[in-house]
């Protein structure tokens, strides 16, 4: 299984937000797009659907920008992964048997479902707070 190119890029522009977290200072995407060698552009096709997930806020005026909505304690990388993927499964199969003629009768079915259980497992112990050190906040 390989990571999306758009989880990557969103983890990396969150962590930016998740370390001033403490300070519930808003970021310009611009300045993020730059610290992190991405268009503004991506970024904001990124951010629409984790804003509308609750993940970040936009603040209007000339100080504005993005902010974290919640604690990057509170935010995992399940959440992130189901906004930005739209699904959470490693097949199509294991969310339907209908989607593979053979899932009733597949012997490795078990194998992947289990495979996808740890994979969710893994993916709802992990937070933001884990890539930024699990500070918190900043320093």
């Amino acid at each position: 299984m390989k990571v999306s190119t758009r989880v990557r890029y969103a983890v990396r522009a969150l962590a930016e937000l998740a370390e001033g977290w403490s300070e519930r200072k808003p970021m310009k995407l611009s300045e993020v797009a730059r610290h992190q060698g991405v268009s503004k552009k991506y970024l904001e096709q990124l951010f629409l659907p984790l804003r509308a997930a609750g993940i970040v806020v936009s603040v209007r005026g000339p100080n504005g920008g993005y902010r974290l909505a919640r604690s990057p304690k509170e935010i995992s990388f399940f959440e992130l992964f189901k906004i930005l993927e739209g699904q959470g499964w490693l097949m199509d199969c294991l969310r339907s048997s209908d989607a593979c003629p053979r899932a009733r009768s597949c012997r490795a079915r078990k194998v992947w479902m289990e495979i996808n259980r740890s994979f969710h497992s893994a993916l709802k112990k992990m937070t933001l707070n884990d890539v930024i050190g699990g500070n918190g906040g900043r320093g």
